[in-house]
């Protein structure tokens, strides 16, 4: 075999491997870089329960019909080591992600947060039953919590006055957070809304501030006018100061436990 002939062969194979590297090397990007989600919306949430494994967050994924090709995320996700460190959560997926974009968010467990919104709540039941519509903890658990009255002692209420720790707004929370966590966070809220000036209103009018918000609970029963609730405000306090019933059609309604009630026409 002349040298030339060598060297051609030599040519060609080299060819041949370089060809067939630049082969995996384009199925190896198209796998990891190129979009691999369709959706309608330009968003999807993927929740992730606690304690779930790899397999079950893949079959979400592929039940759920958001990824053009569910085995090149599954090839994508044990190259990358992400069975190994599934979090849950509440994770935002957009339209034309590529498999190592979504699975580098769900890996480093960067989950959305949930705007987690309650008002006009009068028992711990409807409570409980609001939040564990929007966060993992579940309506028995919040429950549960809250009636511990050994547990609610320790924080200064008892099972009549912790409904008030909880001012109506909105608030952020991790979508993963259990009974316990959004106890926590509600009373840190609770402090803070309690400040020095907020005391020192209080007392000015002689209520502690489970009496505060009982009352501005049965203002909110009252009437839904701002204009009209300093003037409401005023009559009872004037007949706290007078040591005098209420007569309070809230109070009544409440004690019935009936909120149906439009009209209260005997105390």
């Amino acid at each position: 075999m002349t040298d030339h002939k060598l060297i051609n062969r030599i040519l060609f194979v080299l060819l041949i491997i370089f060809l067939f590297i630049g082969y995996k090397g384009i199925s190896i990007y198209r796998k990891a870089y190129v979009s691999n989600v369709k959706i309608k919306n330009k968003f999807y949430y993927l929740i992730i329960p606690t304690g779930s494994a790899y397999e079950e967050v893949f079959s979400t994924l592929k039940n759920d019909k958001i990824l053009i090709n569910p085995e090149s995320f599954n090839w994508a996700a044990k190259r990358k080591n992400y069975p190994k460190h599934v979090y849950p959560g509440r994770y935002k997926i957009k339209n034309r992600m590529s498999n190592n974009q979504v699975i580098n968010k769900l890996r480093a467990g960067l989950q959305e947060p949930v705007k987690l919104t309650f008002n006009n709540i009068r028992t711990l039941q409807q409570l409980a039953d609001k939040v564990s519509l929007q966060i993992e903890a579940s309506s028995d658990s919040i429950v549960k919590l809250l009636s511990d009255n050994e547990f609610i002692k320790n924080y200064g209420f008892n099972k009549n006055t912790v409904i008030g720790m909880f001012i109506p707004n909105t608030y952020e929370f991790w979508w993963n957070t259990d009974a316990l966590g959004f106890f926590n966070k509600m009373h840190n809220e609770y402090q803070k809304f309690w400040d020095d000036s907020r005391m020192r209103k209080a007392k000015e009018i002689g209520l502690d501030i489970n009496e505060v918000v009982t009352l501005a609970s049965i203002i909110d029963e009252e009437t839904t006018k701002d204009k009209e609730k300093a003037r409401i405000a005023g009559v009872y306090i004037n007949r706290l100061k007078k040591k005098i019933p209420l007569q309070a059609d809230p109070t009544i309604i409440f004690a019935l436990g009936n909120f149906n009630m439009r009209r209260v026409l005997k105390h």
